[in-house]
């Protein structure tokens, strides 16, 4: 449903998990960009407050009441891509997730991906327990640790850097062993057939594709340079240039300094 401008979400809360000025900036800025568009029930910054100077936001933190959940890691950048730093930035975005996302919904944006067209929403996503863009299965096959460990990928869908999980998923997460640096192949390839013996339910590729991009898929071909070729909720990844641009260049209040 929308009201004047807005889509009224009441049952989801948005939320990002990251540390560090510059990348609570970046992350802040893309819930912002959900939050004008969206009316959520909460929205929440998982942060580790000795590594980043949150007097820098307070601004923001208290003028759109985001509520600022304390953790810590050991981690020195949640930007860094070597293998053990991105296991530990995904364990801990996990569980740290658990511990302090208790809704019934809770949708996931990251300093590169956040919703651009709030037209593109569909009560179906509500129906399932976790749906993010769809994978093409050649980056799937590709992808390292995967290549060779499983004789067939049971599901594409889908990406976490911009998703929309249960309560019942978020636990189910938690519960998991580790078999891939990355989370959400964790929890939607490795533990596929874990997840759903459990009742997790995962949206179709081809309503997926509807929620998110990615990367072009056969559920939906778009040009990364032309924004309305998305033809999406929302995006994920550096890489989609149409989408960083809008995130860049979305109009916010001039009161808020991100």
């Amino acid at each position: 449903m929308t009201i004047g401008n807005k889509l009224q979400l009441p049952d989801v809360t948005i939320f990002t998990f990251c540390w560090g000025e510059e990348h609570v900036r970046k992350s802040l800025r893309s819930m912002l960009i959900g939050m004008d568009q969206v009316k959520f029930k909460r929205a929440v910054l998982i942060t580790d407050s000795s590594k980043t100077n949150l007097s820098l936001f307070d601004d923001v933190i208290n003028k759109y009441d985001i509520d600022v959940c304390d953790m810590s890691v050991e981690l020195t950048s949640n930007m860094s891509d070597d293998d053990k730093n991105r296991s530990g930035f995904c364990e801990s975005f996990i569980q740290q997730t658990n511990k302090y996302i208790l809704d019934d919904f809770c949708l996931n944006v990251q300093h590169d991906s956040t919703i651009i067209d709030i037209t593109n929403w569909d009560d179906k996503y509500l129906e399932y327990d976790y749906i993010g863009a769809p994978w093409p299965m050649s980056i799937v096959q590709a992808s390292d640790m995967v290549a060779g460990r499983i004789e067939k990928i049971p599901n594409v869908v889908g990406n976490g850097g911009f998703s929309l999980r249960t309560r019942k998923f978020v636990e189910e997460s938690a519960s998991l062993g580790w078999e891939h640096k990355n989370e959400d192949l964790n929890t939607c390839v490795f533990n596929y057939d874990r997840m759903t013996e459990q009742g997790i339910t995962f949206a179709p590729p081809s309503l997926a594709a509807k929620f998110s991009v990615e990367h072009p898929t056969e559920y939906k071909y778009f040009n990364r340079d032309v924004l309305l070729s998305y033809s999406s909720f929302g995006f994920h990844g550096e890489f989609n240039n149409a989408g960083m641009q809008f995130i860049k260049f979305y109009n916010l209040e001039k009161q808020c300094q991100l």
